[in-house]
């Protein structure tokens, strides 16, 4: 759960969300502070390129074109298992790859990185009756909110689009 946390973390401050790009992912590994001299930039830019685009021993992996360079979260679990063959296993480091990743977790991912509690975050700041005071309050104006998207089929909303919708709308929603 809390690797998952940390993907959530980078994921949610992506501009690719909900993938990472692989900015971010060079902002994770500094971050985690991954490089050594056996695991340097060139290296985590390779074992990144490989992570991303199939090979003929990876008949899974869809052809996509080749300016593609994010990370799903099942490629970012990928690329840790990867990071961790090479940082830990390949040195010997650790005798096999499963203490290599868990080694990898816990002294340079979770160590080093913020992790995003999504339920913890939520029932501290969203469900609680301050909140509830702020909905009930501004139920119209949410609703006229939820009724002027534009584009229904939409899954979610990102922050700019609800502010550039209040704003059209001439809503003065107060906390």
């Amino acid at each position: 759960m809390a690797l998952k946390n940390v993907f959530l973390h980078y994921v949610a401050n992506s501009a690719s969300y909900p993938a990472l790009s692989d900015k971010d992912m060079i902002m994770f590994a500094h971050r985690s502070r991954l490089f050594d001299r056996l695991l340097n930039p060139v290296t985590f830019d390779k074992t990144l390129i490989s992570t991303i685009f199939p090979s003929p021993s990876n008949p899974y992996k869809k052809a996509s074109s080749g300016d593609r360079k994010e990370l799903h979260r099942y490629e970012f679990v990928e690329m840790i298992v990867r990071l961790a063959q090479i940082k830990y296993r390949d040195t010997k480091a650790c005798p096999t790859l499963h203490e290599a990743v868990e080694t990898i977790i816990v002294n340079d991912l979770l160590k080093h990185n913020t992790q995003l509690n999504g339920l913890e975050w939520r029932h501290k700041n969203l469900y609680n009756a301050e909140v509830g005071e702020i909905f009930k309050k501004n139920t119209t104006a949410l609703k006229k909110l939820y009724e002027s998207h534009v584009n229904p089929k939409e899954k979610y909303m990102m922050i700019a689009d609800a502010q550039q919708i209040v704003k059209k709308a001439g809503l003065n929603i107060t906390p």
